[in-house]
């Protein structure tokens, strides 16, 4: 892909095989910019769009700012292969090996997380503000890989947007996930009901 805005594209034949005509859009850390992507590309049946602990628009200067790890968009492929190795795989256990989506990532040296990194530093071809779904943004004060005030200056540039900033926890946990499901999106569905 040449940047975020293909993904729709990419997911069209299955959505119209599966004859979707309203969904709901859950995005976790990377998959943020593929799930606002998705908004984009199909405004008529994307109800709402579910953000937990997700990417921030580093095409944006005044986000990207706020970074603290450096741009990538000028790094070739195999450096970020490289990169990748070492920030997400390098210390994993021989159990962690063993799941189907570390290896499924670790397929090829890792190119689609390499291809992943690359992407988020460019114009993601399309702009937040175009999103107009409702979106649901939940990030942690205290997440060690993506600094809360750039989850803030996202949520800015989303002209329909909730950001719940839980006072605790990491990145990514299990349990903080479970209760965003039940009461964000399981709650929105009640509502709906």
């Amino acid at each position: 892909m040449d940047s975020f805005a293909e993904w729709a594209n990419i997911l069209s034949p299955l959505i119209d095989e599966l004859e979707l005509t309203q969904f709901d859009v859950l995005g976790m850390s990377s998959g943020a910019p593929y799930s606002y992507s998705i908004g984009i590309g199909f405004p008529d049946e994307v109800r709402n769009i579910y953000i937990f602990s997700g990417i921030p628009a580093l095409y944006d200067e005044i986000v990207r700012s706020h970074w603290p790890y450096g741009v990538l968009e000028d790094k070739n492929i195999a450096t970020l292969e490289n990169l990748a190795y070492e920030l997400f795989f390098s210390n994993l256990t021989m159990d962690d090996l063993k799941e189907n989506d570390i290896r499924d990532s670790m397929m090829h040296n890792g190119f689609g997380v390499a291809q992943d990194l690359r992407l988020r530093f460019m114009d993601w071809g399309f702009s937040l503000s175009d999103v107009k779904e409702k979106v649901f943004m939940c990030h942690s004060k205290c997440d060690d890989s993506v600094p809360f005030s750039t989850a803030v200056w996202t949520a800015e540039l989303l002209p329909n947007c909730v950001l719940n900033l839980m006072e605790t926890g990491p990145h990514f946990s299990r349990e903080a996930l479970d209760e965003f499901i039940k009461t964000t999106i399981l709650g929105n569905m009640e509502i709906r009901k």
